[in-house]
Parts: C-alpha cells; sequence; structure tokens
C-alpha cells in the first residue's frame, strides 16, 4: 500500500492471498491439543480466544483435559450473554480470564482498536501480577 501496489489491505489480500490466488499457501495447523501443549512448552498460558464468535462445535472438557489455562471472555464481538456466559465458565473451571479486541485494522472485520473492550479489572489482577512477576526478573 505504501508503494502505491495497492489501494488498500483488503485489496492486497484479495489480489493475493485469498485461497486460490498467487500468495496463498495452504498450511495445515496444529490441533488444539498439539497448541496447547507448544504453548506450555514455550512457557506460555493458553487461552481459548473468543469463543462467542465460533460457528462450530469444540469440547471445552477435551480443552481442559489438554491443560487450557484461560478464556477470552472479554472480547469486542461478545455480547453481554457470552459475556457472562464465558465468565461462568471460567470461574467454574478456575481458569484464567482475558481481554481482547482482535484488532486488525480499521478496515477489518474487526475495526475495535486495542483498549476498546470493557472489562472487569479486578478479574484480570493476574495479568498485573504476571508483570510485576517478570520486571523482578
Amino acid at each position: 500500500m505504501a508503494n502505491g501496489y495497492f489501494s488498500s489491505s483488503k485489496h492486497a489480500y484479495e489480489t493475493l492471498l485469498k485461497k486460490g490466488r498467487k500468495a496463498f499457501i495452504n498450511r495445515e495447523g496444529l490441533s488444539a491439543e498439539e497448541a496447547i501443549e507448544l504453548i506450555h512448552e514455550c512457557g506460555g498460558k493458553s487461552f481459548l480466544a473468543h469463543p462467542g464468535i465460533y460457528d462450530w462445535e469444540f469440547s471445552l472438557s477435551d480443552l481442559l483435559e489438554a491443560g487450557l489455562n484461560g478464556i477470552e471472555v472479554y472480547y469486542s464481538q461478545h455480547n453481554d450473554h457470552d459475556t457472562n456466559k464465558w465468565l461462568e465458565l471460567a470461574k467454574r473451571n478456575q481458569l484464567l480470564v482475558s481481554v481482547g479486541s482482535d484488532f486488525h485494522g480499521y478496515q477489518s472485520r474487526s475495526p475495535y482498536p486495542i483498549g476498546s473492550v470493557d472489562y472487569n479489572e479486578k478479574q484480570l489482577e493476574w495479568v498485573f501480577a504476571q508483570l510485576e512477576e517478570e520486571v523482578r526478573k
């Protein structure tokens, strides 16, 4: 875009990256269980991202068994019902809670900038504790 080859990121995506286009690369991803294992091997915490927008079925119990650490409860496209549902499931299963906007640009399907999602600060105290621990290292 900066060099004038495309009028927008959407135009670049449609021209190059969409399935069947010149720069599209078919890739196989990891299973959820494999992803959780890899995240843990790298020292990270695994989260179920924006579960309120999935249009497919998944087994939360399988993810819990695999070691899921948390759920992205607060999300730009979750309505109040979704937020409350996932918050209750996180509490019931002693999972961490996260917040995210999934910002990919103002012209994207998720034009909600970082910091635009309302959340309960008390439920994210674990984030600040993690940051303080990292600073002390």
